[in-house]
């Protein structure tokens, strides 16, 4: 129904006319999100939003005037950012801090996300380890949660050892 801000002059009550959702709770249709499927095993949440960023250290070779002759480029590296819904509001998100999760649709028509912008090949046990959340509550809207995390393609992920 489209709104009319106009000013009534013929006496009609718009605030009858407002449609309203009384009584109704809110109500998600939706089975996938665009670029991320519904991850909510992985991350506990229903992710609305999923970034990829790519990075790697750069270390400059200086000549004796101190400028820049060559440079190095090492340690490459994918940020991973996701944003969600929480799934079950008494649960939260699921990954505690250095947890290794796997994200249902990281490969979209042919393009591995989590290895697009880097430059090492991966060892077969690499991943992406978590290593910052958020959790957001708020009086009128969703519960909602952040997680950022890194995939490092030399990394094995699959051992990790506690040091004490």
């Amino acid at each position: 129904m489209p709104w009319s801000f106009a000013w009534n002059k013929i006496g009609v009550d718009i605030a009858a006319s407002r449609p309203t959702c009384a009584g109704m709770g809110a109500r998600n249709f939706s089975l996938a999100h665009y670029g991320a499927a519904d991850d909510s095993s992985a991350t506990g949440l229903y992710i609305g939003k999923i970034s990829y960023g790519y990075k790697a250290d750069k270390i400059d070779l200086k000549n004796h005037l101190s400028c820049t002759v060559g440079f190095t480029l090492s340690d490459d590296m994918t940020d991973v950012k996701l944003s969600g819904a929480v799934i079950t509001k008494t649960a939260g998100m699921t990954p505690a801090l250095a947890s290794v999760i796997s994200l249902a649709n990281t490969s979209a028509n042919s393009l591995t996300l989590t290895t697009k912008g880097i430059f090492s090949t991966p060892v077969g046990t690499a991943g992406i380890v978590v290593i910052g959340a958020t959790l957001e509550r708020a009086n009128s809207e969703f519960e909602t949660g952040d997680i950022d995390a890194v995939y490092h393609p030399g990394a094995a992920v699959n051992a990790p050892v506690s040091l004490t």
